[in-house]
């Protein structure tokens, strides 16, 4: 269930049944990390930026994994909080020193603002 409806949400196609999908996972295991991230990602998705930050920081306290950290920075980021997403991609780094997908997000929000700056 977390994996369909996750795959949905970061394809972002899809997002009511990604949202009904994530809901069931949620229910049965209400405490997983990685639903949590899933459903901060579709909530990111749907444009929800506080409930994103929400449960992905819930997720990211609970399991500080490098996907999450990921998810969690990119909302900070688009939440204006860029010093505090910087803050979480280095933690997340710490942990998983050559995660591609930290990097590749750093990456792109800053093309993006430098794209936008000019």
């Amino acid at each position: 269930l977390n994996a369909l409806g996750y795959t949905l949400a970061d394809q972002n196609t899809r997002l009511d049944e990604a949202y009904q999908w994530l809901q069931r996972a949620i229910q049965l295991n209400p405490y997983s990390a990685d639903i949590l991230d899933s459903l901060g990602w579709l909530e990111y998705r749907r444009g929800n930026l506080e409930q994103a930050r929400y449960l992905l920081e819930k997720a990211y306290t609970a399991y500080p994994h490098h996907e999450i950290a990921a998810h969690y920075g990119e909302v900070l980021w688009q939440l204006g909080q860029q010093e505090q997403a910087h803050e979480v991609w280095q933690q997340g780094l710490s942990n998983q020193p050559d995660s591609a997908l930290i990097q590749y997000t750093m990456d792109r929000l800053l093309d993006e603002t430098s794209i936008t700056n000019e």
